[in-house]
């Protein structure tokens, strides 16, 4: 089997897909900076570099070293309240440094390229089917972290194809949960997802929650999300990987279950499954926020063989619950 390279192998989606890869039997290599990242994610039999992803020298040593043929690529900044904040940071660290690792791939001749993509290309999708967004929705992305993660993508398709590189990019939905074993999850301090949020708010890390406004255009007037499970997604790499291993053409994939919940739901659901009465008060909109959002996932349901495992809200919850309940005790 091939050997795969893990840019941002020590983040939350990176170290669960890490050891996903791992237990199928292929050799990884862990790549990190630690600017978000935890070493202890990372498994001592993995062999791991600390430094930037585009830096093309340290690519050319690592590969001297351990070569490799695939590169998964999560290494970004993802909080879209901060792309509004500093919108030349996420161009400057999304696109341009991805620019760079494409080079990087034409240089050291890697034949295939998964991409750590997001739902936030759709932007707010004005008549979304019943059935949820499928990959020819037009993308029109509404924050820079948007923009930045599609012009990744177009860079991704058209320097793949002028140097004959096959690619995968995943748009996620809403990532969210642990590990079920608890020894791995959510640990960024930047990244507000609200699944993580409610966890916290359930284990007193919080005092409170604050909902970003409730006068949106949906049921109960908060945002509404597809939630998928992170290991879930960990597997959707996992399978996305084989097809390219085994000769599949360059796809673009929505990893979602296509079903949404709104802030509210998830509240309630997270008071439901930690047994704590969450308090949350009322606050201004996000700039950058999407009102509602859902996965038609069912492209990569018939061109893989990933199937989901941990779709059940109730259980997203508890294991992120549960995993903020073991690292503040640590």
């Amino acid at each position: 089997m091939e050997k795969v390279l893990i840019t941002g192998a020590a983040g939350y989606i990176g170290s669960h897909t890490l050891r996903v890869i791992l237990e199928s039997g292929r050799s990884v290599i862990a790549l990190d900076d630690f600017s978000t990242g935890n070493r202890w994610a990372i498994p001592a039999e993995v062999p791991l570099f600390e430094g930037d992803f585009s830096d093309l020298g340290l690519l050319r040593n690592i590969h001297r070293e351990s070569p490799f043929d695939t590169i998964i690529h999560f290494a970004a900044k993802t909080s879209v309240e901060e792309s509004v904040r500093d919108p030349s940071l996420y161009y400057s660290e999304n696109t341009a440094k991805t620019i760079r690792l494409l080079d990087a791939c034409r240089v050291l001749s890697i034949k295939n390229f998964i991409y750590s993509s997001t739902c936030a290309v759709y932007g707010s999708v004005k008549s979304m089917k019943s059935d949820g967004v499928n990959e020819g929705t037009p993308v029109n992305p509404e924050s820079p972290y948007g923009w930045s993660k599609y012009l990744s993508e177009r860079c991704i398709t058209d320097i793949a194809q002028s140097v004959g590189m096959k690619y995968s990019i995943l748009r996620y939905f809403n990532v969210a949960g642990a590990h079920p074993d608890g020894s791995l999850g959510a640990e960024n301090p930047k990244v507000r997802a609200m699944v993580t949020v409610a966890a916290e708010a359930a284990a007193s890390m919080s005092p409170s929650l604050i909902i970003n406004g409730d006068d949106y255009a949906t049921r109960d007037g908060t945002c509404e999300r597809d939630y998928i499970h992170v290991l879930d997604l960990a597997y959707a790499h996992l399978s996305a990987l084989k097809r390219l291993e085994s000769g599949g053409s360059s796809e673009v994939f929505n990893c979602g279950y296509g079903k949404a919940f709104s802030v509210k739901d998830i509240i309630a659901t997270m008071s439901k499954v930690s047994g704590k009465e969450i308090k949350s008060t009322i606050g201004k909109r996000r700039s950058g926020d999407l009102e509602s959002i859902f996965a038609d996932s069912r492209k990569i349901r018939t061109l893989t063989d990933w199937l989901p495992r941990f779709d059940d809200i109730s259980e997203i919850c508890r294991s992120a619950y549960l995993w903020e309940i073991s690292d503040r005790e640590k």
